[in-house]
């Protein structure tokens, strides 16, 4: 039995650690592959890419639901992750695939073999529904607000479709591919309960697009491909509360000052997954 770990080297790159559990040989560096050196240069291009993607500069509905609006507040700032906190290539590959996932559902691709090879139909257009994508101009369905300052998007608006007792049309439609954890703990408690961001998305967004009709939320199984498809109803109070959050947060970042965390103790759950957690358990606030 042989078991392989990557282990550092000089000059920054992984060498292929190779131990032999049955000969009692020890360990041996073996050498460098051409698939270490491609995943070398891919990894290295996508770092390439995100040094040069332009930072937001407004606050995006999908972050209004976030437990803690100090860390709404070092996001719209820009300011930068702490030191180890950056998005790794790995973790930006899963958001890639999730991105083309949902382009793929909504039937913005015209080939599903960039996605999913095995995925041969598009699965909301087969079922006849008549969902958009995009606006009569082209454009992805979207909203602003703050002078341009907090904006978000919908993934889609279903027109009409199957099941008119059950859904009142038109919806709007969001899309979220997820992994296993994620999709079961939505599965079994709602999107309120498993996901207080998308949720709160969803009714800041219902809130600005006049979606009283609702929200039709699918949930994609990463892992297998299963689907859980939840109707959000429109809660005015709670889409007032979620917008008059980012205005807080947009107000305090540009008078220079920072919000309130989310937790007294650094040690709470949030904060010990919180990207910001190092710098802002420093600040005496």
């Amino acid at each position: 039995m042989q078991e392989k770990h990557a282990q550092a080297v000089g000059d920054g790159r992984c060498a292929v650690l190779t131990i032999d559990l049955n000969s009692g040989s020890g360990a041996k560096i073996g050498a460098r592959t051409l698939g270490d050196d491609i995943n070398d240069a891919i990894d290295q291009g996508i770092l390439n890419r995100r040094a040069k993607e332009k930072r937001r500069e407004y606050l995006g509905a999908s972050l209004l639901g976030d437990p803690c609006v100090r860390r709404l507040c070092y996001i719209y700032a820009g300011v930068d992750v702490d030191p180890g906190k950056e998005i790794s290539p790995k973790t930006q590959r899963i958001f890639d695939i999730g991105h083309e996932m949902e382009d793929f559902i909504a039937g913005q691709q015209s080939d599903a073999d960039g996605v999913f090879k095995a995925a041969a139909v598009r699965w909301f257009h087969d079922a006849g529904f008549d969902l958009r994508t995009h606006n009569s101009k082209g454009e992805q369905f979207r909203w602003t607000a703050v002078e341009g300052k907090m904006s978000g998007a919908v993934d889609g608006v279903i027109l009409s479709g199957p099941l008119p007792e059950k859904i009142r049309y038109p919806v709007l439609w969001e899309c979220k591919a997820l992994g296993v954890k994620g999709w079961n703990k939505i599965k079994k408690h709602g999107v309120k309960v498993g996901s207080e961001t998308y949720y709160g998305q969803a009714q800041v967004n219902l809130g600005y697009l006049d979606g009283t009709s609702g929200s039709l939320f699918t949930a994609i199984n990463k892992n297998d491909e299963s689907l859980h498809h939840e109707l959000i109803e429109f809660d005015p109070s709670r889409a007032q509360a979620l917008s008059d959050r980012g205005v807080d947060v947009i107000r305090a970042v540009e008078s220079g000052h920072l919000l309130d965390r989310c937790a007294n103790h650094s040690d709470f759950f949030v904060c010990k997954m919180c990207s910001y957690a190092e710098r802002c358990w420093k600040v005496d606030v």
